[in-house]
């Protein structure tokens, strides 16, 4: 790993990352077993362990019925006590004795589990998974037992503001979709759910129709055909194809939204519309997210709201993409300066509009984006969430490759003239939580 990292960061520092092919970091391969399933592949044999991701689309809480939402979160709690028959100590015991690991990641559109051990074990990790798929446990116990805990979760995300920003900020902007949908649902729907409703979407998302399988690790691609024969495909193939929710439109009315709640910070959100991987502009958006709100403290934000008027405490911008497409910001700060930092946001947007950027901001950007991406894909981690992404979104085999020379051909001058034409701050919806005016000079966030 050590001398991986090594003969990255040469290639950075001495300022040639902008022409290595990430086929030369990195190979991905396509396995296809006997029977038919197919699985991404990247070999790493400095990774002692192998891990299986399965992407499971529809399985994500925007496909709860509104009657009925956090199914597809009590689903993942049911999985995660076992198998029906045994205690879910019984189920821990038996992971951690082989050292592997079953992580669920729920989110908006999709399911993603991913197995882990050994590669001495990784077959009895994923038997361990299949089993709980095949059988899981629904008597009466656990279900109390599983829905109390997510009640209690629920009950915490509704007081904490930042689930609450979040929760105010979807309903606004997509009032009539299941991306306005909550996570946790609420106590009344959660409380309604019944094991059949638990076991009828599990043989509804469970299946090889909707699933993607992502490898990586120290194992090769006949280990993996007989793992994908052997265990998956004892899952159906009969359901229907989930399709995937339509793309909402976004809101563009400019919205200010102001919830109060007695907190010592001010939280707050605001979006713009975005746009897809697949859209020939998307690379200019990847190089206007990071000069307006990137990581560290040189982004146009930062600069003017953080280290010039010292109105935050942190404030970013990144792209969304994988359910809606949003460019999407979150700021802290004092309520006292929170009805500024809205105004501050704007101006911001509002100057980079009219005026552009330099040749100098921009090729100093795309010089950062480029070298990062390769050492973040040095990370065995980063690399698995690339190759489940890439599966999640369609984005094809040769995404990364693609994704480097749409930041090496990003121009200053379609750059500017993209800004212009797609920035539009009085569409910025904006989502506040805690006080709803300054308590020194009584301006209000949300001044409408």
């Amino acid at each position: 790993m050590l001398r991986g990292l090594v003969f990255v960061l040469f290639f950075v520092m001495c300022g040639f990352s902008h022409a290595v092919d990430t086929q030369t970091l990195f190979k991905i391969s396509e396995v296809e077993s006997k029977y038919g399933v197919r699985a991404w592949f990247v070999h790493k044999d400095d990774v002692p362990l192998v891990f299986y991701s399965f992407v499971f689309k529809g399985g994500g809480y925007a496909y709860d019925p509104k009657a009925k939402l956090g199914l597809a979160a009590l689903v993942v709690e049911v999985l995660n006590e076992g198998i029906s028959g045994t205690t879910n100590r019984d189920f821990v015991k038996s992971l951690e004795k082989i050292g592997g690991k079953i992580v669920y990641d729920l989110g908006t559109n999709d399911l993603v589990v991913t197995v882990s051990a050994p590669k001495e074990s990784i077959r009895q990790a994923i038997e361990l998974f299949c089993a709980s798929i095949a059988k899981p446990k629904l008597d009466d116990e656990t279900l109390s037992k599983v829905k109390e805990r997510q009640i209690s979760q629920l009950k915490r995300a509704e007081g904490d503001p930042v689930s609450i920003a979040k929760t105010e900020f979807f309903k606004v902007a997509f009032p009539d979709s299941g991306y306005s949908n909550v996570r946790w649902g609420r106590v009344e729907t959660v409380s309604a759910i019944k094991a059949e409703d638990i076991k009828t979407k599990i043989v509804n998302v469970f299946n090889r129709i909707n699933m993607r399988i992502a490898v990586l690790g120290n194992t090769h691609a006949d280990d993996i055909k007989s793992v994908l024969d052997d265990y998956l495909i004892e899952f159906p193939l009969t359901m229907m194809e989930v399709k995937k929710l339509e793309q909402p439109v976004f809101r563009t009315s400019g919205e200010c939204i102001s919830v109060e709640k007695s907190i010592p910070q001010n939280i707050i959100l605001f979006g713009h519309t975005g746009m897809s991987p697949t859209d020939k502009d998307f690379y200019n958006l990847v190089v206007l997210n990071h000069i307006l709100g990137g990581p560290g403290l040189e982004s146009l934000l930062m600069q003017e709201i953080r280290e010039r008027r010292g109105h935050t405490y942190g404030i970013y911008t990144q792209i969304m993409h994988s359910a809606v497409n949003l460019l999407f910001g979150f700021a802290t700060t004092s309520n006292d300066s929170a009805p500024q930092v809205r105004e501050e946001i704007l101006n911001v947007l509002n100057e980079l509009k009219r005026s552009g950027l330099t040749s100098a901001s921009v090729e100093k950007a795309k010089s950062h984006l480029l070298d990062t991406f390769v050492l973040k894909m040095d990370k065995s981690a980063n690399m698995l969430d690339m190759l489940v992404q890439m599966q999640q979104e369609g984005l094809g085999i040769d995404y990364m490759q693609r994704y480097l020379e749409g930041i090496r051909k990003v121009k200053v001058e379609n750059l500017n003239l993209f800004i212009k034409d797609f920035l539009n701050p009085q569409s910025v919806l904006f989502v506040s939580v805690g006080a709803k005016a300054s308590s020194t000079t009584g301006a209000k966030v949300c001044p409408k």
